[in-house]
């Protein structure tokens, strides 16, 4: 027999608090400047390859334009994006066949 000696306080502690802290997605669908699931993934066109949420990548690059937001490298040129069709498309179907809802999308 199993005695749970948790409080309320500690099993909500223990709870993710937001789907995009549920172990369950793949980190790679995630963006690495806002830790959330992609929407409108793009690629950065530098070395490191990375995809990011476009409107985040946006921002980071109106702040520095010569500046990899990942590995902190500088550029000669400012640095272009394109979209990353195949991980928006992997990104869609693991929603669908996951019934995964965003606790923003109502």
């Amino acid at each position: 027999q199993m005695v749970c000696n948790l409080s309320i306080t500690e099993l909500a502690q223990q709870q993710p608090t937001t789907p995009f802290q549920d172990p369950e997605v793949p980190a790679s669908f995630k963006c690495p400047l806002s830790l959330e699931i992609m929407e409108d993934p793009v690629y950065l066109h530098t070395e490191s390859g990375h995809s990011f949420e476009r409107s985040m990548l946006v921002k980071a690059l109106d702040r520095n334009p010569y500046q990899d937001p990942m590995t902190g490298l500088r550029y000669e040129h400012k640095l272009t994006f394109g979209p990353n069709r195949s991980l928006k498309d992997a990104i869609e179907e693991w929603k669908q066949k996951t019934n995964y809802h965003s606790a923003s999308a109502q």
